[in-house]
């Protein structure tokens, strides 16, 4: 549909479809990314405009409902939009944010709050108060020049294949483990783990036989990052479908492929300690339970004193959030401010009296409940990340004081 993609990470997609409208109709084409959407389950909004700068900002602006169909900005739009129109595809460098913040201070001192009085004014003065950058952001606006769209590169498909000649599961599993072995090297240098893999055969072209092909989709409950954890719940596997259904002729090719990957932080062998190989073999037993017993059988318990033994428990929660921990890495902000600052919700606004600055929400993201020890400070936050129409990602959390009516709203950090 498009020969040009581009992505702002965790935030939006952008497709030039100049070139398809002879094929489809933007009401075509938004249609089918609504669909498209909703078969994975994703709350989208869409907006079709005549720069990536203009449909970015139209989508912020128009939540909820579907963007003028001419594709045009309105007027009223704030000031603080022209953070995108400085660079859509990605967010600022702080010194290029501090430069639109400092012109986005200046119009607001002259009372210019709106896309549209900047737009009205004079393009001859604006090079003497606002720069170069002034007269960039103008000609972004008018639709007269557009930032260069970075590359799009698909993510490599991790897959192994090998020809051979096997004739039942045990010739298979010889030469699956050293494509396994192969396909998790390769995730080791990337710090990445094996949530969805696909094994096929090829069959060979016997005339008795309709399908050449067979695959199996193998959903991972635990992400898996060797060989020696993740042979065992392909075997299991494949022994149960194979039990049912045996091969109908030999085969005479084997493919291996990751298709969906988690992140996973890698560790070097210690010699003293065996630690790494006994996860592994953990995380290997209980991707093989819930293969057997189903992915909610599988699960950690705490015990509880109870007159009747098998209800002496109280179900925590799945196994795999317990096994996980160690290898996720939650989303912290690249600036963390010393002391977190007391900002006020006023619904659309986050205002901030001391710095005299305020944010537009768009979404927030959590919350992340963190608490402190009882023998320190103890706190207990939760806390949010905050996309804002000024774009700038913010990192802040609520706490409900002693004595007070409704929680307290503080700004601990920033996303770069």
């Amino acid at each position: 549909m498009s020969p040009q993609v581009a992505i702002r990470p965790d935030e939006a997609v952008f497709i030039e479809i100049g070139k398809s409208r002879k094929l489809f109709s933007e009401e075509t084409i938004r249609r089918r990314l609504m669909l498209l959407a909703r078969r994975f389950g994703l709350n989208i909004q869409i907006a079709v405009a005549e720069s990536a700068a203009h449909a970015l900002t139209l989508a912020r602006v128009c939540p909820g409902k579907a963007p003028p169909g001419s594709g045009e900005l309105p007027h009223t739009v704030s000031i603080h939009a022209l953070f995108d129109f400085s660079d859509p595809f990605q967010a600022l460098e702080p010194e290029c944010r501090r430069e639109i913040e400092a012109i986005i201070t200046a119009l607001e001192t002259l009372g210019i709050r709106t896309i549209g009085e900047f737009m009205s004014l004079p393009s001859r003065g604006l090079a003497s108060r606002f720069g170069k950058k002034g007269l960039e952001l103008m000609s972004r606006l008018k639709g007269r020049s557009e930032p260069p769209w970075p590359r799009f590169y698909p993510a490599e498909l991790i897959s192994e294949e090998a020809d051979t000649e096997c004739f039942d599961l045990e010739s298979l599993s010889f030469v699956l483990k050293g494509l396994i072995d192969r396909a998790m090297a390769r995730l080791r240098g990337r710090a990445e783990r094996a949530a969805l893999v696909r094994v096929g055969v090829e069959f060979e072209k016997w005339s008795t036989i309709e399908n050449h092909v067979r695959e199996w989709k193998i959903a991972l409950p635990i992400p898996q990052g060797a060989a020696v954890g993740l042979l065992p719940i392909v075997q299991e596997y494949l022994g149960f479908d194979m039990g049912r259904a045996a091969l109908p002729a030999p085969v005479q090719k084997l493919i291996f492929e990751v298709l969906e990957t988690a992140p996973g932080r890698g560790a070097q062998r210690d010699f003293f300690s065996k630690q790494e190989e006994e996860s592994e073999v953990l995380d290997s037993l209980v991707g093989r339970l819930v293969q057997k017993l189903g992915d909610k059988q599988v699960f950690k318990a705490r015990p509880v004193e109870r007159y009747a033994p098998e209800g002496a428990y109280v179900r925590e929660h799945d196994f795999e959030l317990e096994v996980g921990e160690s290898l996720f890495v939650g989303r912290r902000p690249t600036r963390l401010l010393s002391n977190p600052e007391p900002i006020e919700n006023r619904g659309s606004v986050l205002a901030h009296s001391r710095f005299r600055k305020e944010w537009h929400p768009l979404r927030w993201e959590g919350p992340e409940r963190l608490c402190g020890e009882w023998w320190s400070h103890s706190f207990s936050r939760d806390y949010y990340r905050v996309a804002t129409a000024e774009g700038e990602m913010l990192w802040v959390y609520s706490d409900l004081q002693p004595g007070a009516d409704r929680p307290s709203i503080f700004l601990h950090g920033y996303f770069d």
